[in-house]
């Protein structure tokens, strides 16, 4: 009988050491990275709301994502299999126990000018010469007019460059940045010349969310010195309220304005002196008030005019463009 109960109590420990040994099931269930097959993206993760940025040219109805899940769990959609991103996609991610975790994945499709990947000759300026009418980047067209009847050079619209002399003054300096370098210490940028307006056209529908905006060389030594055509911004006295303004507007696909932006290249308008200024870095400017757009419209005004129009030279710079494409 002693036996029996002996056996009885080895079983009854050697179950509870058993039981004390297997592994429970784990309830971990999240997504622990996610990207995309041979497409380079970026994207922000807020909660269970995944955005992911790409390329412009990317087929985004047809993306195969890529990314890590936490250890036993399994995901559905599956990794590795062809989808169309059109609309945002929901991944369920499920545990070893059972319980589950969404996360939405939404592509956004970005339009980025960065100016870095165009070619420059020994000029080290683009300014439509070729005669194409314009250059691209992504989703977008900068226009440009070129003509060299009567043996002189005349453009307007959008160019683009690399010089950075920030000293010499005049025309003969008229590629140049005033900020010293591009865009966050960039080598190349964009410039405009403007005679009436200058057009960013987008392929497609677009929401534009930030460009970088700063002078060229060429109109901000014009404001501080005064040349031959244009004043010395605030006169003599230095009490002159002078400006100078750079309007961007927003045109739809029906052709209709839907906003108009300004930002001030130049003010002296302020009663305190010390306020007075000539931009000369680069500064970020939120585009979004225009909303979705098919082109944006820039000029350029001052309170430099004489009889033929604006006095101060018509030109200034532009960095890393922004946009969002409508899918």
């Amino acid at each position: 009988m002693k036996n029996l109960k002996f056996i009885l109590l080895a079983l009854f420990v050697s179950s509870i050491l058993f039981q004390s040994c297997e592994k429970a099931e784990s309830d971990f269930n999240y997504l622990e990275s996610f990207s995309f097959k041979d497409v380079k993206v970026h994207g922000v993760m807020a909660g269970n709301l995944i955005e992911i940025y790409v390329p412009y040219e990317t087929d985004y109805k047809n993306l195969i994502p890529l990314g890590e899940i936490s250890e036993g769990a399994n995901i559905s959609p599956a990794f590795g299999q062809a989808l169309d991103f059109t609309e945002d996609v929901i991944f369920t991610v499920t545990a070893e126990d059972g319980t589950v975790n969404k996360y939405t994945v939404r592509v956004l499709v970005e339009t980025y000018c960065d100016f870095e990947s165009f070619t420059l000759g020994e000029t080290g300026y683009w300014n439509g010469s070729d005669l194409s009418g314009e250059y691209v980047s992504g989703n977008l067209r900068f226009k440009n007019s070129y003509t060299d009847e009567f043996g002189f050079q005349s453009w307007s619209g959008f160019a683009y460059s690399n010089l950075v002399n920030t000293s010499t003054a005049g025309f003969g300096n008229q590629y140049s940045v005033y900020a010293g370098a591009g865009a966050a210490s960039s080598k190349k940028f964009g410039l405009a010349c403007i005679f009436g307006k200058a057009e960013l056209i987008m392929e497609k529908p677009t929401t534009m969310q930030s460009i970088y905006l700063t002078n060229s060389t060429y109109s901000a030594l014009s404001m501080k010195l005064g040349d031959t055509y244009a004043k010395k911004f605030g006169g003599t006295s230095g009490t002159d309220a002078d400006w100078f303004m750079l309007s961007i507007e927003g045109i739809d696909k029906n052709n209709q304005v839907t906003d108009t932006i300004t930002v001030y290249l130049a003010d002296y308008r302020s009663s305190d002196s010390s306020k007075d200024f000539v931009l000369s870095t680069w500064a970020k400017t939120d585009l979004t008030k225009l909303g979705e757009v098919q082109k944006l419209n820039f000029w350029l005004t001052s309170s430099d005019n004489g009889n033929y129009g604006m006095n101060t030279p018509a030109y200034f710079c532009i960095d890393n463009i922004f946009g969002i494409v409508t899918k």
